[in-house]
């Protein structure tokens, strides 16, 4: 499926799925993830349950998008799922937001919205995140060591308690 905004075609979501029954679940994982973050999950799933997980853009299997706007990619989600009734969204740090404005532009869809450690506060360059190779070693430097995650914490909570003060 391909979504629309913008005047712009973006590619189509690579989407894992798991189960089968009628309980839907879409699960959206976070920066730098991928569909692969709900593997830990699908032993555990009882009978019913259908999750489909897609890659988000420049992430696992899914293309890099022209631009990277939580509005922009909750429509490409959209277009992506196969579910056509009610579903529950499992968001996780960036996934939570995306989830958030996907209920916001489909509430008749998304009946529940799960928020795992999402953030409210999205600085302009985690869009260096997405630049291919360069934007892998920018985010593994970042976030996947303690020390990187450290300092990032401490740069977004410092940036947000000055953005409160001014």
């Amino acid at each position: 499926m391909v979504a629309q905004r913008d005047g712009r075609m973006k590619s189509p979501l690579s989407v894992t799925k798991w189960g089968s029954g009628h309980a839907n679940f879409v699960g959206l994982h976070g920066w730098g993830g991928s569909h692969k973050t709900f593997v830990p999950l699908i032993n555990y799933l009882p009978e019913g349950i259908v999750i489909e997980a897609p890659d988000l853009p420049g992430c696992g299997q899914s293309s890099l998008p022209d631009r990277w706007r939580v509005e922009t990619i909750a429509d490409m989600v959209s277009d992506s799922i196969s579910f056509e009734s009610g579903f529950t969204i499992i968001g996780n740090c960036t996934g939570g937001v995306i989830g958030a404005e996907m209920a916001r532009i489909k509430p008749d869809l998304v009946k529940r919205l799960v928020m795992i450690d999402p953030f409210a506060y999205s600085p302009w360059y985690f869009a260096l995140f997405l630049k291919g190779n360069f934007g892998r070693v920018a985010y593994r430097t970042a976030f996947a060591s303690p020390i990187g995650r450290f300092f990032t914490n401490m740069a977004l909570f410092q940036a947000n308690v000055m953005e409160i003060l001014t």
